[in-house]
């Protein structure tokens, strides 16, 4: 009877162990001009339509959970067109995305995809630059501790730093890096983050990626899953990481082979530690194509790749010049954690802070501005049926504030740097 009390113990264990854990991947990738025709990417060298079929393969070998990309159309037909026809494919219909943002005005911009079956994304917000959006999406994954609110938190920032080999480019990539650690400083939420795109650098000592590495807030640290550091750009050592270009000629797609390490996956400390129930799984993160073998050759070039599939190499040569990253996370749901915020995501645009409210409140909200001292310098209304919220920051001195909005039973805060 012992030996069998036991044996149902274990049994239980282990089953509450894999009930309270999960696995998602994670996949960063730059479509090149995905929709963005150009008089070097036309509809004859980078049409849409060949685009998706190569993509497709890519997609049904990944299945990514929560995909982000860069250089894609802000055209929504085509952030549609993406979701439709590449990745609700092949008996596949659970891909969501993100809204889009283009504050900055590009031609290109980045979008978040995601299987709903796993995550929802709670809310968003876009920081704009003199070059793309900056865009920050925070996700809660999904598990039935929700009915009681309980939920692990992730948010993850695509970016597309400025790209050039100037020093003037330089300067451009560690101002928009910059901006971001700025602004997580502010908020300095101690929670999961994954920062992911296109870095457009060529070496760890950049000043942007310097800004991601080396932040004095280690809450938003961020950490190099493979802690490969050095000068990566036209390195042969670096071999088995650099993820631009797959060609050796230019058209639409740059040239000169495999010799630049530009797409990333990093993580901050809770990511490392799983402290806040996300956790990076050892030795997951890839370069998807990559061998080692073809430093400045082109990915079809001999030697012959046998890192995947013969037909994902072919679409990966054919879609893009850039190789996608990928990296696996456990999702740990012992650690939960209950959400009492309102469902809401916010941006500051030509000095107008807009609040977007994603599911109506229980009741009419009340909206303060609280000063560094604690004093309230403003406060509103905002009724339960509204959608978004403006408010005026003109009349503010430049400076830190903090805004508190709460209903009857949920609250948020979060603070703002008027400039």
């Amino acid at each position: 009877m012992k030996r069998l009390l036991l044996s149902l113990l274990f049994s239980f264990v282990t089953i509450l162990f894999v009930y309270s854990q999960d696995t998602i991947k994670v996949m960063s990738y730059n479509l090149l001009n995905y929709g963005n025709y150009t008089s070097y990417c036309t509809t004859y060298n980078n049409n849409v339509e060949t685009k998706n079929e190569y993509l497709r393969t890519i997609i049904d070998y990944t299945l990514p959970d929560i995909l982000g990309v860069v250089e894609i159309s802000p055209n929504g037909t085509y952030i549609e067109d993406f979701k439709n026809n590449v990745l609700n494919q092949n008996g596949r219909d659970y891909y969501c995305n993100a809204p889009k943002t283009n504050y900055s005005g590009s031609s290109i911009i980045n979008m978040i995809y995601y299987d709903y079956r796993k995550v929802e994304l709670k809310h968003w917000l876009a920081l704009a630059t003199d070059y793309r959006d900056i865009n920050l999406y925070t996700f809660y994954f999904k598990n039935d501790a929700l009915k009681n609110g309980d939920t692990v938190y992730l948010t993850c920032i695509v970016t597309h730093l400025k790209a050039g080999h100037t020093d003037s480019d330089a300067i451009g990539r560690t101002a928009m890096a910059q901006k971001i650690m700025d602004f997580l400083s502010t908020i300095n939420e101690n929670t999961n983050y994954l920062i992911m795109g296109d870095f457009n650098v060529y070496s760890s000592s950049e000043g942007a990626y310097q800004q991601f590495t080396n932040h004095a807030n280690q809450n938003i640290r961020f950490y190099d899953f493979i802690n490969k550091y050095g000068v990566w750009s036209d390195n042969a050592y670096f071999a088995p990481y650099h993820t631009q270009s797959t060609h050796t000629t230019s058209d639409c797609f740059s040239g000169g082979g495999l010799d630049d390490r530009f797409d990333f996956i990093l993580g901050n400390i809770n990511t490392i530690t799983g402290q806040k129930g996300f956790k990076y799984v050892n030795d997951s993160y890839t370069t998807l194509g990559q061998d080692g073998q073809h430093f400045n050759k082109g990915l079809l070039d001999a030697p012959i790749n046998t890192s995947a599939p013969m037909d994902v190499l072919e679409a990966l040569y054919g879609n893009s010049d850039h190789l996608p990253v990928l990296a696996k996370f456990i999702i740990d749901h012992s650690q939960s954690i209950i959400d009492i915020t309102l469902p809401i995501a916010y941006y500051i645009q030509n000095n107008q802070l807009y609040i977007n409210i994603f599911d109506a409140f229980s009741s009419d909200a009340s909206i303060y501005i609280y000063d560094v001292h604690g004093r309230i310098l403003f406060s509103d209304q905002i009724s339960n049926q509204t959608d978004q919220y403006t408010l005026d920051l003109n009349g503010l001195e430049k400076g830190i504030y903090l805004i508190n909005i709460k209903t009857n039973d949920r609250f948020t805060s979060f603070k703002i740097v008027n400039i």
